[in-house]
């Protein structure tokens, strides 16, 4: 399919062969001038493959299959490489995305992301529980606002997709690279579907590792603490050493030998962690450079 749409909805899949034909049929009752792109994220279930390959078969649905599980952010990153409108949706393939919210977040579509939100949550405790600190750690990161959250349901442009393309990341997290692109970012309440085919695949595990890639790969809040950490200590080490110093030269200590092994502990601990909180600024820079971010991004450039 090589001519160009106005809308591509991405749907990252796994094990749910008994959603995706009814997830079309309800996207073609919402949607005209649309393709969507459904990415196997290596199903172990072969009924999914076997009804993704049948969906193929019209004219308006892609459909990439991966060798094995690479992860939800990884499906959603190679459909958007694939897909040609100017609008981007992306969505989950269990239903809880209802494909009949769709036309309420296109209303927002000026802003350049769109991401619902949900008026009652249909999730499990675990997956409220990682949102929430989700969102704290991403306050803090990318210094938005807690109010401002970026979901899996959600409306891209197509400039902030090209952009997060150029993004190189060895552990992609889309929402943090979206907050790097742009901060016209709107939150639109939608409803949440009820689970009704099979189960979750985010299992804690996932959970947890996803935070882990947000705080490790995607934020350097860790590094940044034990770096100033080390900067305090030390200072407060130089200060403590001096203040022995005077003690010694002044006042007078009566233990002999005493005051030069404290004074030797505390310069030596503070040059330590001097030397972890120089090393902890470095590091940060590196990581920056690895991630090959751009210092800025030009949206439009009109010239006369």
């Amino acid at each position: 399919m090589n001519q160009k749409v106005t809308y591509s909805v991405i749907v990252p899949v796994y094990n749910s062969s008994t959603s995706l034909v009814e997830l079309n049929q309800r996207l073609n009752t919402v949607l005209s001038d649309f393709e969507i792109i459904f990415i196997n994220d290596g199903s172990s279930d072969s009924n999914t493959t076997v009804t993704l390959d049948s969906l193929a078969c019209q004219a308006h649905i892609s459909v990439l299959h991966f060798t094995r599980n690479f992860g939800k952010a990884a499906a959603t990153f190679a459909g958007m490489k694939q897909s040609k409108g100017d609008y981007i949706i992306t969505m989950d393939d269990d239903l809880q995305h209802l494909p009949e919210e769709i036309p309420t977040l296109l209303k927002e579509k000026q802003h350049a992301v769109v991401s619902a939100t949900f008026d009652k949550r249909k999730h499990s405790l675990s997956q409220k529980i990682y949102s929430k600190v989700k969102n704290r750690i991403e306050s803090l990161t990318f210094k938005k606002s807690s109010k401002t959250t970026i979901g899996p349901f959600r409306v891209i442009q197509r400039h902030v997709v090209d952009q997060l393309l150029q993004l190189e990341a060895p552990h992609l997290y889309i929402p943090g690279m979206i907050y790097f692109v742009t901060n016209d970012i709107c939150n639109v309440e939608t409803q949440h579907g009820k689970r009704v085919y099979g189960k979750s695949g985010f299992t804690t595990f996932k959970l947890i590792k996803a935070l882990a890639n947000l705080l490790f790969q995607h934020s350097s809040i860790l590094l940044k603490g034990v770096s100033w950490m080390g900067f305090g200590v030390a200072g407060f080490s130089f200060l403590i050493g001096g203040y022995f110093l005077y003690k010694k030269l002044v006042i007078g200590i009566p233990v002999s030998g005493w005051a030069s092994l404290i004074i030797s502990l505390f310069f030596l601990g503070g040059l330590t962690l001097l030397a972890i909180g120089i090393t902890g600024e470095y590091l940060i820079r590196i990581i920056k450079g690895v991630e090959n971010r751009p210092p800025y991004i030009i949206k439009q450039s009109n010239e006369g």
